[in-house]
């Protein structure tokens, strides 16, 4: 096994690193993952990983896709409410802490281990991934849309 992929705790730095080699070349984290699983006693292949590491680079991709997209129409709404309503600093603050409540809640109200299933596809855990998802876009969206409109023209 090389050094780059050893088990155990990691440095901030190293998760860096195996982030980008995810995203750059996840055959070589399909194999030192595969390697790691095998000398644990699991017969997981090198194919397996790499199919898991290719949905976790899907998933990412899609984030910042979401996260662009929020961005955008946030920002262009707090633009609306500026020159619709002025400055409102009560407003700008109700939305801000509206958002940072939204995403809170989402943080804390997502479901874990107690739901899962092997393939993580049950129609519970779907539900789980799409209330969370839903309640980060909405607190993402008012706080974005707040500081937009915080900034005036």
């Amino acid at each position: 096994m090389s050094n780059d992929f050893k088990p155990g705790p990691m440095s901030f730095s190293r998760k860096l690193f195996c982030v980008a080699m995810t995203i750059a070349w996840p055959q070589r984290v399909a194999r030192e993952a595969a390697a790691e699983l095998k000398r644990e006693g699991d017969q997981k292949t090198e194919a397996e990983m790499l199919r898991r590491l290719k949905l976790v680079r899907g998933g990412f991709a899609q984030s910042l896709l979401w996260i662009a997209a929020t961005a955008l129409v946030g920002f262009g709404l707090g633009r609306v409410a500026w020159h619709q309503f002025g400055e409102n600093n009560l407003a700008v603050l109700a939305l801000a802490t509206a958002g940072g409540l939204v995403l809170f809640g989402a943080t804390m109200g997502v479901q874990g281990w107690g739901i899962q299933s092997m393939e993580g596809n049950t129609l519970p855990e779907r539900i789980n991934q799409w209330i969370f998802r839903s309640l980060t876009l909405l607190g993402t969206l008012l706080a974005v849309i707040s500081g937009s409109w915080a900034i005036g023209p």
